[in-house]
């Protein structure tokens, strides 16, 4: 009689948990870049990119919550984590100076790499020191980006380097393959992904094995910045336990390389 009656309680139970209503995930809205290829951009109508991808893994692994990407252009993205419609935005660098009403950041997602790239055709010679041993080069640059530092800038106005301007980064790829510029500074992994794309396209003027990664400038880090009017902490906490997860695993590094090589 007594197995019966705990048999019967617990049957009770069970369902009386089932008959609960489940607790309904949290809804995030994050925003970011949709012109910031190969990081984040429209693919087709697609969101896309290294940083999209990155993001849903870990989106996907974090318990109660039901998180949602939209890309939309920069200037937007940022309105809308200043007034607090969006939860978050990527991928900003760390400006808490400039942009208080961003805060608290994640850990660094990716340091993105400024790169000079060359014909290979003038490696020959052993170039070591920047900008000293490219002096009497030719540097391609995109349209309306200040790059190389001070003493490369220093070096462009005493005529020691020549610098062309062309809008885009498969533009001055182009002029890089065909030796009409003889070096390229840019974004390193914008520059891979972009070169990869003229060659499946078939829209690359030369050959792409002549493009060689010449040297790393320096960087900076991107973060997934959070709204300052939004309750961030227990989300911030798993999100930065599960992408240090994804990079000692080498999970971050395998999505770089789908859209660099």
């Amino acid at each position: 009689m007594r197995k019966l009656f705990a048999f019967a309680l617990a049957a009770m139970v069970t369902a009386a948990l089932h008959a609960l209503p489940a607790v309904a995930a949290q809804k995030i809205i994050i925003v970011g870049d949709s012109d910031y290829p190969p990081y984040c951009f429209d693919n087709n109508g697609e969101n896309d990119g290294i940083y999209v991808q990155m993001l849903r893994k870990i989106f996907s692994r974090m318990d109660g919550y039901d998180v949602e990407i939209k890309l939309m252009p920069w200037r937007r993205a940022l309105s809308q984590v200043k007034n607090g419609t969006a939860f978050g935005i990527f991928p900003p660098y760390y400006r808490p100076g400039k942009r208080p009403w961003i805060h608290p950041y994640s850990e660094p997602l990716l340091k993105e790499k400024m790169a000079v790239f060359c014909n290979k055709r003038v490696l020959g010679n052993e170039r070591t020191e920047f900008p000293e041993d490219y002096f009497g080069l030719a540097f391609g640059v995109n349209l309306g980006f200040a790059l190389g530092g001070e003493d490369f800038c220093n070096a462009v106005a005493a005529g020691k380097i020549r610098l062309e301007e062309v809008k885009g980064t498969e533009k001055n790829l182009q002029k890089l393959v065909m030796g009409r510029v003889d070096c390229y500074i840019g974004d390193k992994y914008a520059a891979l992904w972009s070169l990869k794309r003229l060659v499946a396209e078939g829209r690359l003027r030369g050959r792409s094995d002549d493009v060689v990664e010449s040297r790393i400038l320096g960087g900076a880090s991107s973060y997934l910045g959070f709204s300052a009017k939004a309750d961030t902490a227990d989300f911030v906490a798993a999100f930065n336990a599960l992408l240090k997860k994804m990079k000692a695993g080498g999970e971050v590094d395998a999505i770089v390389r789908q859209f660099s090589r």
